[in-house]
């Protein structure tokens, strides 16, 4: 299955010449929002070791926000802007 998260933007950290020069990947910090409420979350994107497969709901209404596979993981997540008490009636 196959989530349909809007990924709002993403952020590149810092990364200094030599980390590029030797080809270390830096985190990245990407923002998604809900498919069903307003809430916007903060996630760190890293590689890892071995494939895998996980996914991410929102904590206000339980939709799968984002769902992977593969040599990269997401992780830490924050919410940045928090949905209304009533986001049902938002959209």
């Amino acid at each position: 299955m196959r989530c349909n998260a809007r990924v709002v933007f993403a952020l590149v950290l810092l990364r200094n010449e030599s980390s590029l020069r030797m080809g270390n990947d830096a985190p990245v910090i990407v923002y998604f929002s809900c498919p069903k409420c307003p809430a916007v979350y903060q996630a760190t994107q890293a590689p890892r070791a071995e494939k895998g497969h996980n996914r991410f709901s929102c904590k206000n209404c339980g939709t799968p926000v984002h769902e992977w596979t593969g040599l990269y993981d997401f992780f830490d997540w924050r919410h940045v802007m928090k949905a209304p008490p009533d986001a049902e009636s938002f959209w």
